[in-house]
């Protein structure tokens, strides 16, 4: 608990708006753990989460609608962060009753097959998505592109490069770059490499490819960009 603390600290000093929590990894090829060993790991902290940082904006990272509802209930005022796109039945319903935030990810679930590119399938599946949010009276919602979920290096770059095209939507883009295998298999880097620390030429690499990365975002009308690190 108490590394955690100290990594949103370190977070809130290096300018974060919002701190964004998880205990469910949705990495490609991970199994989700049990709903209640996921609550398990998030409820500690968000028992303290409001007493240690006030009204610090507050995200939860989590596919289901029982997580999303007692963490609502625990920290108040949340953002739910649900990559799976709103998979569950009642998380469109959960999110717009009680008018928190919701994050909208674009996660195919497999590789994209559009004929006519992955941007413009991104698009349509927010076209439906928001026909979906006016039914149940969800106003607010941030439109997540979902990088790296169901598509390759070459997709995401080509995605991240026309990211300005889902302004149309008139809602705040997120961007999620950070760590994804965008960014570091081309390197010849690995998920081991990254979680034992990067020294020397990969890390030079790896920096430049992040800043790349974070420049682009910034360039294509990002509202708001989500790191494992302050740039």
């Amino acid at each position: 608990m108490a590394d955690v603390l100290r990594r949103i600290e370190r977070h809130l000093q290096g300018g974060a708006n919002i701190i964004d929590i998880g205990a469910c990894s949705t990495r490609p090829g991970s199994e989700p753990v049990h709903a209640e060993e996921e609550w398990s790991r998030l409820e500690e902290v968000l028992s303290v989460f409001r007493s240690e940082f006030g009204d610090v904006q507050l995200s939860v990272d989590t596919f289901r609608v029982d997580i999303a509802r007692r963490a609502m209930e625990s920290a108040g005022n949340i953002i739910i962060n649900d990559v799976s796109g709103c998979e569950q039945e009642g998380m469109m319903t959960l999110a717009a009753e009680n008018r928190l935030q919701y994050v909208a990810t674009h996660n195919p679930g497999a590789n994209v097959g559009d004929p006519d590119g992955v941007t413009t399938a991104v698009k349509r599946y927010f076209e439906k998505f928001a026909r979906k949010a006016s039914a149940a009276g969800l106003k607010d919602w941030i439109l997540d592109p979902g990088l790296g979920f169901g598509k390759d290096a070459d997709q995401n770059w080509e995605l991240l490069s026309r990211c300005s095209e889902l302004l149309c939507f008139n809602r705040p883009l997120l961007i999620g770059y950070s760590r994804k295998r965008m960014i570091y298999e081309p390197l010849g880097i690995t998920v081991s490499d990254l979680n034992a620390g990067l020294t020397g030429e990969n890390f030079r690499h790896f920096e430049q490819q992040s800043r790349k990365a974070f420049e682009m975002a910034l360039e294509q009308g990002a509202s708001i960009i989500r790191l494992h690190e302050m740039p």
